[in-house]
C-alpha cells in the first residue's frame, strides 16, 4: 500500500505569503494608476461648466 506524500513543513507558509504579496503588488499597481489619473487629469473646458443643462 502506497504512503501518502507529506509536503515539507516549510510549505504551509509559501502559499499564503505569496498571495499576499500577490495582493500587495495589486494594490499597490492600483493605487499608482490612481494616482495618475488624478493628479495629471485633464481640466475640463469651462463653456461646458458653465452651460445650463
Amino acid at each position: 500500500m502506497a504512503q501518502p506524500i507529506n509536503p515539507p513543513a516549510k510549505s504551509d507558509m509559501t502559499w499564503p505569503l505569496a498571495l499576499s504579496f500577490a495582493f500587495a503588488v495589486l494594490i499597490a499597481w492600483n493605487a499608482t494608476f490612481i494616482y495618475l489619473a488624478v493628479s495629471n487629469a485633464d481640466p475640463v473646458d469651462p463653456s461646458y461648466e458653465l452651460e445650463p443643462r
